[in-house]
């Protein structure tokens, strides 16, 4: 389960120096009846790194996909 929490603007290290800066909170709970912790903790890891990194924010990648087209 993910929860997207509110946008909030706290102090956060950035370059060695405290600033002021939106901050998201995510919050992710696991089955661990389900999902074991190791894989769990690689999949989150690996998201933070992710978001973090604004992967798909590169330029032009907000642009609405192509119209479906019908065959007929």
């Amino acid at each position: 389960m993910l929860i997207v929490g509110g946008i909030a603007r706290k102090p956060a290290v950035v370059e060695d120096r405290v600033q002021a800066r939106d901050l998201l909170n995510l919050t992710i709970a696991f089955d661990h009846d389900v999902v074991d912790g190791a894989p769990a903790a690689r999949f989150i890891t690996r998201l933070v790194e992710l978001i973090e990194g604004g992967t798909g924010l590169e330029e032009g990648s907000l642009e609405s996909p192509a119209p479906f087209s019908v065959r007929e």
